[in-house]
């Protein structure tokens, strides 16, 4: 398979998802719009497939929304990454062994980039199917269970102005950082999904450990600038306005 499916956006989501772990509140405005841009990567490469121009459009436009509504955004991805959790959790009995046929094979000859680009994305339809799949037989409450957690995941993304942000770049920085490394493996022809899959439990600990010391230690190092609460007027006199009266839902 070629390298560069494989190698590049390895190395860009580690390095990408170290920077979301350990110090996204303090580059929220620019991580938020690369978390958009690769939200509106990813599904611009399920929707229009290998057309590079209409994806980056996608990606271009996500990235550009979450930048500015960054409060909506947050409050978007807590909801989506709340359900992503609970369904890891809730599924796992219906998953079965269908994700490790999914771990890409080792290929007798090197594959250009763009047949390892599809091979690569019939991997990740499968992945879809099997999710979805799972999903369709969980029973009505477990269902309704993951709709009142992508709720209560919006809902405090929304409302909790410090801590939702940084478990959100916590969580999403370890989902980078273990997708990187996923990426780098398979390169190797290492069986890395099925691996993960056998030891779900052992690196369910792990991944939660990560995004706690990532929560944690954005809340006590990263900073939030605040804005200056004097403003100058034009005719030389100082006018009192708190941050609360020029926060808007756009930000937090």
């Amino acid at each position: 398979m070629s390298r560069v499916i494989l190698v590049g956006p390895g190395v860009a989501a580690v390095v990408i998802g170290l920077f979301m772990w350990l110090g996204g509140v303090g580059f929220r405005k620019w991580l938020l719009g690369i978390a958009g841009g690769l939200t509106g990567a990813l599904a611009g490469f399920f929707v229009f497939g290998l057309n590079p121009l209409l994806t980056a459009a996608f990606a271009g436009i996500a990235a550009a929304a979450a930048a500015i509504f960054q409060r909506l955004f947050i409050a978007v991805l807590a909801g989506a990454l709340a359900f992503a959790v609970g369904f890891c959790v809730l599924a796992r009995p219906y998953l079965g062994d269908t994700w490790i046929a999914v771990t890409p094979a080792k290929q007798s000859g090197t594959l250009s980039w763009a047949q390892s680009a599809r091979l690569m994305k019939s991997y990740a339809v499968e992945l879809n199917a099997s999710a979805g799949q799972a999903y369709s037989q969980m029973p009505g409450y477990k269902k309704a269970i993951l709709a009142a957690v992508a709720a209560a995941g919006a809902a405090g993304g929304f409302w909790l102005r410090r801590a939702a942000p940084a478990l959100c770049f916590a969580l999403l920085g370890t989902a980078l950082i273990f997708a990187g490394m996923i990426l780098l493996l398979l390169q190797k022809g290492s069986p890395a999904i099925t691996g993960i899959f056998e030891k779900s439990s052992f690196y369910a600990i792990v991944f939660l450990a990560m995004t706690a010391f990532g929560t944690v230690e954005q809340l006590i190092f990263c900073k939030q600038k605040k804005n200056e609460s004097v403003k100058v007027g034009q005719g030389g006199n100082g006018g009192d306005e708190s941050p609360s009266a020029r926060r808007s839902w756009r930000t937090a």
